[in-house]
C-alpha cells in the first residue's frame, strides 16, 4: 500500500560544502522525493492509484492468452507504469490461462493481477530475485546547451509481471486488472473493473447509470401527467409522493452521467445518496446495508446499489406501454406487431396549437383508418375504416396522457386492421395547421 507514516520516509540528506558525493546520495534523493510526495497523496486521496488506460488483445484472449497492448497505470506505492507492447529491452505483459482450465470449466473465475516487487529497505532493487526494476542501457540523449554532446543513461524500468489470484504474490504490490471465466468453449472477460482514477463514458457502469437516468425521467413525465390529471382529487396525493423522489435526484444524477467522467468513489457516494431518496419510493421497506466502497472491486461495489435503484423503480409502473406513429406529411402509420393484439386499441392524439379539442375530433371522426391492404376498399366503398370513438376525461383512470392529448378507442376490426402490417390514419381533407402534431398507440401490458 502506499506510504502512510512519516516514519517510512528517508531522512533528509544533509547537503553541506565540499561534501564528497558518489551514487548513494542522489539514490537517497531520489527515494526521499517519492516518498514524501506519495505520503501527501495518500493523506488527500486514498485512491490515488489504479489504471489510466488500459489495452487488452481481444484476439488472442479466447484461446487463452492475456496479452497486453498498452498500459497507463499507477501502483498502490505511487511507482507509474506506462507499458507498450513494442516497447523494447522489456518483456512482454502476457500471461497463459491454459494452465487454469479446468478450474474454470465449471463457472469459476480467475483473477488476473499486474504484480510489481515491493521496495526492501535492506535489498537492491535492481539485482537479485525481487529485483523492482529493469536495468536498460537506455537511448542517445544530448545536452540541451551543447547538442554536440551525446551520451546514453542507463534507465529504470518497472519490473512488473501478470499473476494470479486473488491476493498479491508474496513481496509484491498489485493491481486487480480483468477477471476471466471460460465459457462456450473460449476464455472471456467478465464485467468487473480494474481500479479507475475516473469512470467516463463507455464504462458499463457508465451505461448502468444512464439506463436509470432514463428510466427516471420516463418515470418521472407519466407520473407528472398523472399528477396534473388527477389535480384536486384525493390520488394526486399518493402520485406526488412517489413523483417528489424523482424529481429530486434527477438534477444530480443527469449532471453526474452528463458529464467528462467521475471519480469511483466520489461516483459510488452520489449513487448511494440518489438510492436513500428513491427509497422513499417503499417507505414500508427498510433500504439494504450497501456495501464498503472497494476500490479493487469497482464494478462489485456498485452492483448492489444499482440493483436496489431498479428495484424501487420497478415499483412505478406504468399500465399502458406506448408507441409512436411515424409521420410524412398526413399520413401517420405504425407497423402493427402480433404482441399489440387487443379487443380495444387506444390512440393518444395531440393537438397542435391553433386547433381545439373539438375541431380535432372532428379530424379524427373523419379520419382514414386502415391498415395497408384495408385502404383501397375502405376508399372504394368511401367509409372511415375502423371504428373510433373520443374517451371522456376520468373513463379511463389507468391511462393518463400528458397535457394537450385527447384519447381515442379504437375497435379492433379485422376487417380494417391486420397485424404484421402498417395501420394508417390520415385525413384527405386535412390542412398542414389542422392535423394532430403526434400520434401514439397505447397497449396494455399484459393484455
Amino acid at each position: 500500500m502506499a506510504v502512510t507514516t512519516s516514519s517510512l520516509i528517508a531522512p533528509q540528506i544533509q547537503w553541506h560544502e565540499g561534501m564528497l558525493l558518489s551514487p548513494h546520495h542522489f539514490q537517497q534523493s531520489d527515494l526521499r522525493h517519492h516518498q514524501v510526495l506519495i505520503h501527501h497523496m495518500s493523506l488527500v486521496n486514498n485512491f490515488h492509484w489504479g489504471v489510466r488506460n488500459f489495452k487488452l488483445d481481444l484476439v488472442v484472449l479466447p484461446d487463452g492468452l492475456v496479452r497486453i497492448i498498452e498500459l497507463e497505470a499507477v501502483m498502490p506505492d505511487g511507482l507509474i507504469i506506462s507499458y507498450h507492447m513494442n516497447q523494447a529491452d522489456v518483456p512482454a505483459l502476457e500471461f497463459d490461462l491454459k494452465p487454469h482450465k479446468k478450474d474454470l470449466i465449471n463457472g469459476g473465475e480467475l483473477t488476473i493481477q499486474l504484480a510489481l516487487p515491493q521496495r526492501h529497505e535492506h535489498a537492491s532493487p535492481i539485482v537479485g530475485e525481487f529485483a523492482r526494476y529493469w536495468s536498460v542501457e537506455g537511448e542517445e540523449v544530448k545536452d540541451d546547451t551543447a547538442p554536440d554532446n551525446v551520451i546514453k543513461i542507463p534507465r529504470l524500468f518497472p519490473r512488473v509481471h501478470l499473476a494470479a489470484g486473488d491476493t498479491a504474490p508474496a513481496r509484491t504490490t498489485s493491481i486487480p486488472l480483468m477477471k476471466v471465466r471460460y465459457q462456450n468453449e473460449a476464455f472471456v472477460q467478465t464485467k468487473s473493473q480494474p481500479p479507475l482514477f475516473l469512470i467516463e463514458e463507455g464504462n458499463p457502469i457508465h451505461r448502468e447509470c444512464l439506463e436509470l437516468v432514463k428510466t427516471i425521467r420516463e418515470k418521472a413525465s407519466y407520473l407528472s401527467d398523472r399528477w396534473q390529471s388527477q389535480a384536486g382529487t384525493p390520488l394526486a396525493g399518493e402520485t406526488a409522493a412517489l413523483l417528489r423522489p424523482l424529481v429530486t435526484v434527477l438534477p444530480l444524477f443527469e449532471s453526474l452521467v452528463h458529464g467528462t467522467g467521475n471519480a469511483p468513489y466520489l461516483l459510488y457516494r452520489q449513487i448511494c445518496l440518489i438510492a436513500g431518496y428513491l427509497s422513499n419510493l417503499r417507505l414500508e421497506q427498510l433500504p439494504p446495508v450497501m456495501p464498503v466502497y472497494n476500490h479493487k472491486d469497482i464494478y462489485g461495489s456498485f452492483q448492489p446499489v444499482l440493483e436496489h435503484m431498479h428495484m424501487m423503480l420497478g415499483t412505478i409502473e406504468k399500465s399502458y406501454a406506448s408507441f409512436l406513429f411515424n409521420q410524412r406529411d398526413r399520413l401517420f402509420s405504425l407497423r402493427m406487431h402480433p404482441a399489440y393484439k387487443s379487443d380495444k386499441l387506444y390512440l393518444g392524439i395531440r393537438i397542435p396549437k391553433g386547433m381545439t379539442e373539438l375541431q380535432l375530433g372532428d379530424w379524427i371522426s373523419d379520419a382514414i383508418i386502415a391498415s395497408d391492404d384495408a385502404i383501397d376498399s375502405v376508399r372504394d366503398k368511401r367509409i372511415t375504416g375502423a371504428r373510433r370513438s373520443l374517451i371522456r376525461e376520468g373513463d379511463m383512470y389507468q391511462l393518463i396522457p400528458s397535457r394537450g392529448v385527447i384519447l381515442v378507442e379504437l375497435e379492433n376490426d379485422p376487417a380494417y386492421i391486420h397485424f404484421e402490417q402498417n395501420i394508417n390514419i390520415f385525413n384527405p381533407a386535412d390542412h398542414p395547421d389542422r392535423r394532430p402534431t403526434e400520434i401514439v398507440l397505447y397497449v396494455k401490458k399484459g393484455s
